[in-house]
């Protein structure tokens, strides 16, 4: 198996984006992510929760605030096609 197969979809939410310049720093040096907004991207990962909010600087590191969820198949709203595109692809 592949570490593409073996990567997850999650939703990572920045609760203070004006003031987590770290943790964004970290987000977007992800390879395989797709931002919805300013504080709020996807992102793929083999990491378990835990450990993916923890690299991030949301977990033990305290360096920012946020919260991370695992993204499990279903999904639907209105959306520019690049980000159902990146959905397609990552949740399948």
């Amino acid at each position: 198996m592949s570490p593409d197969q073996r990567a997850v979809p999650f939703i990572v939410v920045v609760t203070n984006p004006g003031s987590d310049n770290e943790v964004t720093k970290r987000i977007e040096s992800l390879p395989d992510r797709h931002s919805l907004a300013d504080n709020i991207w996807l992102v793929r990962s083999p990491l378990l929760v835990k450990d993916l909010t923890d690299e991030l600087g949301m977990g033990d590191t305290h360096l920012g605030t946020g919260i991370v969820f695992r993204l499990i198949g279903t999904y639907w709203g209105r959306a520019k096609q690049n980000t159902w595109d990146w959905l397609s692809r990552a949740v399948g």
